[in-house]
């Protein structure tokens, strides 16, 4: 590929540091295309907990991981790797280890990095183990909330939110792309603090950092999010959708 071209075991320092983004983001495309391929036609007649096994993804972490080494000849593939593998090894011990303990789980970085695969992973796995999980935007969350808000006195009405506060696992993707405004900052405490007290788990990805994320909401919202049993995955590089 483009991002491999020109490097071998002789190429400097600063020739590896110019491209290590790009290393990053051709790794993450790669194992992605790897996960795909393993989901054949043939394993959506299976059960989806034979879909998601521990060893489809390690084989095609270690398989793209040892290409981009034989590729660069350089340690600094090797520390993507190991990255990379951590932010997978933490995602999938969530999933394995969900209802044993309740803790949330956040995953910052930008945008096209694979925050929404892992996601999806884990809301595989949790399902197939009878648990409830909901999957769903920040907007759309607000927008149940504004619906309930301004359009349950108008007649016959069923409220859209409160499944919000009731699932084993809420998904939220993309925090922080809604509009925020007083409104949404207050419904975002309003859903994370009954979580919180009642011990519910929440997975969030979002573009943005710790310090921008109290910036846009307030304290108390960071601190339902972001509490000390929280588990924080950084995801580095361009976007994949670009490529």
């Amino acid at each position: 590929t483009d991002s491999v071209n020109g490097l071998s075991s002789e190429s400097t320092e600063e020739e590896l540091m110019g491209v290590l983004k790009d290393f990053e983001s051709y790794f993450v495309e790669q194992m992605i295309k790897k996960m795909k391929e393993t989901f054949t036609d043939k394993d959506e007649e299976s059960s989806v907990a034979s879909q998601y096994t521990d060893t489809f993804m390690d084989y095609a972490i270690e398989e793209v991981a040892d290409q981009l080494v034989d590729d660069i000849g350089g340690n600094m593939t090797q520390q993507l790797f190991e990255q990379m593998k951590r932010n997978y090894n933490m995602a999938k011990r969530y999933a394995r280890d969900f209802g044993k303990q309740q803790q949330n789980l956040v995953m910052m970085g930008y945008t096209g990095t694979g925050k929404t695969h892992l996601c999806t992973a884990i809301a595989r796995e949790v399902i197939s183990r009878g648990y409830t999980v909901i999957y769903e935007t920040a907007q759309n969350i607000i927008s149940d909330f504004e619906a309930d808000r301004f359009k349950s006195g108008y007649g016959p009405y069923e409220p859209k939110a409160q499944k919000y506060h009731e699932c084993d696992l809420l998904i939220i993707d993309d925090l922080g792309t809604e509009f925020v405004n007083q409104f949404s900052v207050s419904c975002v405490h309003n859903l994370m603090n009954p979580r919180y007290n009642r011990d519910l788990c929440t997975v969030i990805s979002t573009n943005l950092s710790i310090d921008q994320m109290r910036d846009k909401y307030d304290d108390r919202v960071v601190s339902r999010i972001i509490n000390s049993s929280a588990q924080i995955l950084m995801f580095e590089g361009k976007d994949l959708r670009l490529l």
